[in-house]
């Protein structure tokens, strides 16, 4: 990569010319030309360190790298020039060389790079006004000498003059790049990173003019020469300090050059004033001035921790306050960090919260107290437009002359008299604001202590991402707890009134079942019984045959009564309902009667009525935990021949069958079943129990009851009706059966 740059050979073999002629001109001395040799290594090294890519994302450090380059090339080639022998052509490629680094030097400055928020940079201060004049100047002091070298007569251009142009274009371009850099300062205050770049190139640039001034008042060296080899070298710096990749380590440099490069200036002048003016002790003189330069050497880090901005105070407290957020527990961590902020920060730190809305506020004693609070959204959006996510009211201040919308934002901070804000995301959505009130700070806020801050703000969001996690675990628990409560209290209320309702279920089963198990003494009603009652013990699936009259579903609920599942629903389906012919209300998944019977029992009444359709879907789709009950007034076999029953359905129905007993056949029940019905009757419409006179009752027995169950409860309303509230008695039985009155029979015939 480095070999296709155009612009390194092109330095390359400048500086090799510089090179030769130097070495040339002292005859190719031994140690000069070793020295010599070395420039072109160390040129490529010096673009190679260069020419990955630096600085931030803006274009100005596309122009500033070519220019760390020039100022690289313009100081080898200034001091390659200056090893030889001091020819004309010499000190006009020395001036070559001092101008080139300078130029490139100045355009660093103006180009120099950083980070860009909501204020954007003034076209003005990338002006490259100070290297056309520093061009300008150095284009002289290149001129006279080479006019000289190059005329016949030398003595037409005295050396003074030379020396003067050489002394004016020196300091011009040093006062140049000064202005330029305190321009910079001033025009660029909201860019992040330039000042750290900047400072480096402005102390040394008045370190270098205060010391030659001073070394040239004391006579220690020529100003002519030395000013060149520190305008240049400013200029180098200035341009190292702008293609540099890390903000950072500028700042940490230019601490360095202040604890170091004023005290060591001051001991080498003293010492090299006291060798030149007292020879005698010049050895004492250079130990001692190289003491001191030692050890101001091992003071230095010391000294740049000191020139720290706010004596390092910030980014000490910044630092603490990361380690506090390191704690295991997120909340008392949040709280540990936001107290270590406030009270070695001496200032009052709030934290605001998205979710939950509010607010944790850390006075200057450490102190941490909660409030309901709201974060306008719109502080946060401008927070994403500043470098590393961090809002300074100061840019605010200066970005709300030009956008309307930041002026709701700068009234948020400066009613809370936030200076600086921090805005915290998990992801990519906010989840808080961290403000740091007004301080006591003379300084702005550094790039370093910037990205401390941006450190702790990714610490704090990640703890707060924990921390939010966790509530959100805490409430999905409770929530949990609290729908078990709830729903325990749901199922009890609903348990009780299941029961409540199986009570009222089964009262209404007891009341259907009475008429076959109130009165089931006789022997054809005891079989029917047991037979019922042993096959109750689980899910079956049986046949009633029945006789006009009888109350089948009286038997049905006797047979559901006495098994496992009697709290189980008891669903009654009419095979004549005309509703019942339709295969989709037996499909429906909540009208159908199979599923409301599902675990209970199902009473078919005459389900020869249904279309075969019908009977088909229901033997295949019966649950296997529903009871059958099919009530048929003759058997599946017969119904089956006769094409009336579907033969699968048949199959289905299974082969547990029993006849229900006729009336005529109880004579032992008879006399029970006929006092079950008056009582019944009688509480309805006589509003007392209703006797019968035993001749009734033996007429009643020798009846054949044809009606069954129905002419029973038929003949005794009626009897009730014609008796008006009396007993019973054989002529209102006789009278409705038909008969003649025995009794009166009797009485006629005198027996």
């Amino acid at each position: 990569m480095l070999l296709r740059s155009k612009g390194f050979w092109g330095a390359l073999a400048l500086v090799t010319y510089a090179c030769l002629a130097s070495a040339a001109s002292v005859a190719w001395a031994p140690l000069e030309v070793g020295v010599l040799a070395a420039f072109p290594f160390v040129l490529a090294l010096l673009f190679r360190a260069t020419s990955s890519p630096i600085g931030a994302p803006e274009a100005p450090a596309a122009v500033a790298r070519p220019a760390a380059h020039a100022a690289f090339t313009g100081l080898l080639v200034l001091v390659a020039a200056n090893i030889g022998s001091g020819s004309l052509g010499l000190v006009a490629l020395a001036h070559v060389g001092a101008g080139v680094a300078c130029v490139g030097g100045a355009v660093a400055v103006a180009r120099a790079p950083g980070a860009r928020g909501l204020v954007p940079t003034p076209s003005r201060s990338q002006k490259l006004d100070a290297a056309v004049a520093t061009a300008f100047v150095w284009s002289i002091a290149i001129a006279l000498p080479l006019f000289a070298a190059l005329s016949v007569d030398p003595t037409l251009v005295r050396p003074v003059v030379i020396a003067f142009v050489a002394l004016f274009s020196s300091t011009s371009s040093i006062v140049f790049l000064l202005l330029s850099i305190l321009r910079a300062l001033s025009t660029r205050r909201f860019d992040l990173g330039v000042r750290e770049r900047l400072l480096l190139p402005l102390l040394l640039g008045g370190v270098a003019l205060s010391s030659v001034v001073v070394a040239s008042a004391l006579d220690l060296v020529r100003p002519e020469t030395a000013l060149p080899f520190g305008a240049a070298t400013v200029a180098a710096f200035a341009a190292l300090a702008s293609a540099t990749n890390e903000a950072d380590a500028v700042a940490r440099g230019t601490r360095l050059a202040l604890g170091v490069a004023l005290p060591v200036a001051t001991s080498a002048l003293a010492g090299a004033y006291v060798a030149t003016r007292f020879p005698t002790h010049a050895a004492l003189a250079t130990v001692a001035a190289s003491a001191a330069a030692a050890g101001f050497g091992l003071l230095a880090p010391r000294i740049s921790r000191r020139a720290a901005p706010e004596g390092h105070k910030w980014l000490d407290t910044l630092k603490e306050a990361n380690s506090a957020a390191m704690s295991a527990d997120p909340e008392p961590a949040i709280e540990r960090a936001l107290g270590a902020l406030a009270r070695n920060g001496r200032s009052e730190v709030t934290l605001y919260l998205v979710d939950p809305a509010e607010a944790l506020t850390a006075d200057r004693g450490g102190h941490v107290r909660r409030e309901t609070a709201t974060l306008a959204p719109s502080i946060v959006q401008f927070a994403r437009e500043e470098p590393e996510r961090i809002l300074r009211r100061e840019a605010l201040t200066e970005a709300a002359v030009r956008r309307a919308d930041a002026k709701r934002a700068l009234e948020w901070m400066t009613e809370r008299r936030a200076e600086i804000g921090v805005a915290l995301f998990e992801g990519d959505d906010p989840c808080a604001l961290l403000c740091i009130a007004e301080t006591d700070r003379t300084v702005p806020w550094s790039l370093e202590e910037v990205r401390a801050l941006r450190a702790l703000g990714d610490r704090l969001a990640a703890v707060i991402a924990v921390l939010a996690k966790l509530r959100r675990s805490w409430e999905r628990e409770r929530n949990v707890r609290d729908g078990q409560a709830a729903l325990s209290a749901r199922i009890a209320e609903t348990e009780g009134e299941l029961g409540a309702r199986a009570d009222s279920f089964a009262s209404l089963l007891e009341r259907l079942a009475r008429p076959a198990k109130a009165a089931a003494y006789g022997p054809a009603a005891r079989v029917v019984v047991e037979q019922l009652e042993r096959w109750a013990s689980r899910p079956t699936r049986l046949t009633l045959l029945t006789a006009p009259g009888i109350d089948a579903v009286a038997w049905a609920a006797l047979f559901h009564l006495a098994g496992p599942a009697k709290r189980d629903a008891f669903v009654v389906a009419d095979g004549s309902a005309r509703e019942l012919a339709d295969l989709m209300l037996w499909r429906s998944e909540t009208e159908s009667p199979l599923v409301r019977a599902r675990g209970g029992t199902l009473v078919l009444l005459d389900p020869q009525l249904l279309n075969k359709l019908v009977q088909s879907y229901i033997g295949v789709a019966l649950d296997a935990s529903t009871n059958l009950v099919l009530v048929v007034p003759r058997s599946l076999d017969v119904l089956v021949g006769r094409e009336e029953v579907d033969p699968h359905f048949a199959d289905a129905a299974g082969e547990n069958s029993v006849v229900l007993p006729r009336l005529r056949d109880r004579g032992e029940d008879l006399r029970a079943l006929t006092l079950l019905h008056l009582s019944t009757l009688g509480a309805r419409f006589a509003d007392r129990p209703i006797g019968l006179e035993p001749d009734a009752l033996a007429l009643l027995v020798d009846h054949d009851w044809p009606g069954n169950d129905a002419e029973l409860v038929g003949l005794l309303t009626r009897a009730l009706v014609e008796a008006d509230g009396a007993n019973l008695t054989e002529a209102h039985v006789a009278r409705l059966l038909g008969l003649p009155n025995r009794r009166a029979t009797r009485k006629r015939t005198g027996s």
